[in-house]
C-alpha cells in the first residue's frame, strides 16, 4: 500500500478492510477513490441503513468517490457522505466487443421481428434471487394462450437452481443450455434473439447484451445501471410481475439505437474519465 500514490477502494463489498485502510491511507497522505455501486432498492433496509451509518465517516475521509451509475451517485451523496462524487459507467473490458463491432452492426441491420415466434434470452446465474423461475412461468403462461404467437426462452448459465428448473420445466420452448464459455457460440445466441430478459438482480448482463446489440427488458433497480444503459424507458419495469403483460403486448423491437454501443462505454473512456478526476 505504501508504495502507491492513489488507492482505488472497493466500497461496501470490502467493508471490513476499508475500515482500517482508509484511516491509514489518510494518515500517510495517500489519495483515495471510494468505488461503490450505492444502493438500488426502492426501500432502504435496516441493515443497509446500519452499513451506511458505519461507512459514512470513512467515505468522508476519501478525496474522490466513483459510482457505477447515476442512481449510485445520488445515493452516495445523499446517504454515504460523498462530497466529490462522479459516475463512471462500465466495469468490463470492451476489447472483445470492439473486435466484433462490425458483426454486431450487421446483426442489427439484418434484424426482423417475427411476430409469431419471439426469441427470449437469459444469460446469468440460475438461482432464486435472479427470479428465473418466475420468468419461466410467465413464458409458459403466454404459450398457453390461443393464438399464433409463441415464445422460446433460452437459458444460459449455471447455479443452484439449474437442475431443479431443468427437471421441472424443460421443453421445446424452455431450453436450458447450462454454462457456455465459448464466445463464438455465445455470440450467436445474442445475435439470433429478440430480447434479453432480466427478471431479478443483475447489471453486467444488461451491459453485455447491449454491447451485442440485443435490447434488454429488466426491472428498475436491477443494479442501478439500467437507466444509464437502456435507451427505451418502456423496457424498464417496476416489478417482475409486469414482465408478463409487457411480453404479451410486445410489438416490433428497435435495435438501431444500439449500433456502435461500445463507443458509449468503452474501457478507454472509463480509464480516461477516472484519470481526469485525479488531475
Amino acid at each position: 500500500m505504501f508504495k502507491y500514490d492513489v488507492l482505488l477502494l472497493e466500497g461496501v463489498t470490502n467493508l471490513i478492510n476499508n475500515c482500517y485502510l482508509v484511516p491509514i491511507s489518510r494518515l500517510f497522505g495517500k489519495k483515495m477513490i471510494w468505488w461503490d455501486p450505492g444502493y438500488s432498492r426502492a426501500v432502504r433496509t435496516k441493515r443497509r441503513k446500519l452499513i451506511d451509518a458505519i461507512l459514512k465517516p470513512f467515505v468522508k475521509l476519501t478525496q474522490i468517490q466513483m459510482a457505477y451509475s447515476s442512481m449510485g451517485e445520488v445515493y452516495l451523496k445523499n446517504y454515504m457522505g460523498a462530497k466529490n462524487c462522479f459516475t463512471n459507467l462500465n466495469t468490463i473490458n470492451t476489447n472483445y466487443f470492439e473486435s466484433i463491432q462490425n458483426e454486431a452492426n450487421s446483426s442489427i441491420d439484418s434484424y426482423n421481428f417475427e411476430d409469431t415466434q419471439v426469441r427470449l434470452l437469459y444469460v446469468g446465474v440460475v438461482e432464486k434471487r435472479k427470479k428465473v423461475e418466475e420468468l419461466i412461468k410467465y413464458v409458459t403462461k403466454l404459450n398457453e394462450l390461443s393464438g399464433p404467437r409463441k415464445f422460446v426462452l433460452n437459458i444460459i448459465g449455471e447455479g443452484n437452481q439449474l437442475e431443479y428448473l431443468r427437471n421441472q420445466y424443460y421443453n421445446q420452448e424452455i431450453v436450458f443450455h447450462g454454462p457456455i464459455y465459448d464466445k463464438e457460440m455465445l455470440k450467436n445466441f445474442y445475435f439470433e434473439s429478440d430480447l434479453f430478459v432480466l427478471p431479478g438482480d443483475g447489471g453486467l448482463g444488461i451491459l453485455q447484451s447491449l454491447l451485442y446489440g440485443l435490447p434488454v427488458l429488466c426491472i428498475r433497480g436491477a443494479d442501478g445501471t439500467e437507466s444509464d444503459y437502456i435507451d427505451d424507458d418502456n423496457f424498464i419495469l417496476n416489478s417482475t410481475e409486469e414482465i408478463y403483460d409487457k411480453l404479451k403486448t410486445l410489438k416490433n423491437i428497435n435495435r438501431k439505437s444500439y449500433k456502435n454501443y461500445v463507443l458509449k462505454v468503452s474501457s478507454e473512456q472509463w480509464i480516461e474519465r477516472l484519470i481526469s478526476h485525479l488531475e
